[in-house]
């Protein structure tokens, strides 16, 4: 009996180690090498190295590609940068036709020629704009308080604002105004032949005021 009771122990001891045995996860260390079964879960091929050095060229190869599409993104983004930059343009100055000017003057004659400046420069829009032509200079702009644009120009704020509003009418000039900035406003000044069509003799009139102008205010001339 005693020994039938000592089998039955081993018995079991060999049923737990072979349960034990039996869940055990799988691991590489339980196949060789050169067992098929190991190859293939180690996600290679059957019959091909496991030498580490066989894989170290395709890791270059493949380190030198990612490299070069890299390169190649940078240049592509620099290159569409560039493009862009040269399609941004400076906006040209606005351009009013003979039709629209005699509309805006409410000129109704076809044959109708402009001889004298004041024509279209009415009031004191053509003293207005003379002036602000004399402080933008080349540039084009300029900044000047409205006081003391009406102390230069002997002016009243409703005839500034209204005369004003003229010359931005004829888009000879663009004002801003920044809340909070006591150092005036801010003109963009257009020139008048390259704005509204006109000829050199109404030019010259307004070029002739200009230098009058500066003679008795000794502005200094932006350039």
């Amino acid at each position: 009996m005693a020994t039938g009771g000592k089998d039955k122990k081993q018995i079991n001891a060999e049923e737990l180690k072979a349960d034990s045995l039996w869940r055990k996860p799988i691991t590489l260390d339980a196949f060789e090498d050169d067992d098929p079964l190991a190859t293939l879960y180690r996600g290679r091929e059957v019959g091909e190295s496991t030498a580490t050095d066989d894989n170290q060229p395709k890791l270059e190869v493949t380190k030198k590609f990612q490299q070069r599409s890299i390169k190649k993104t940078t240049e592509t983004a620099k290159i569409e940068y560039n493009n862009k930059q040269e399609n941004v343009k400076t906006p040209p100055s606005p351009k009013v036709t003979e039709s629209e000017l005699k509309s805006i003057l409410k000129i109704k004659s076809e044959s109708f020629h402009f001889t004298d400046i004041r024509e279209i420069l009415r009031g004191k829009s053509f003293d207005i704009y003379a002036y602000l032509r004399l402080l933008s200079g080349e540039t084009g702009v300029c900044k000047i308080r409205h006081l003391d644009l009406m102390k230069k120009l002997d002016i009243s704020r409703p005839t500034l604002f209204k005369q004003g509003e003229w010359l931005t009418r004829l888009s000879l000039i663009e004002k801003r105004n920044v809340p909070g900035d006591h150092l005036g406003t801010s003109y963009k000044v257009h020139r008048l032949e390259e704005v509204l069509p006109v000829s050199e003799s109404l030019v010259k009139q307004l070029e002739s005021h200009i230098e009058n102008l500066q003679e008795i205010s000794n502005e200094p001339v932006l350039v």
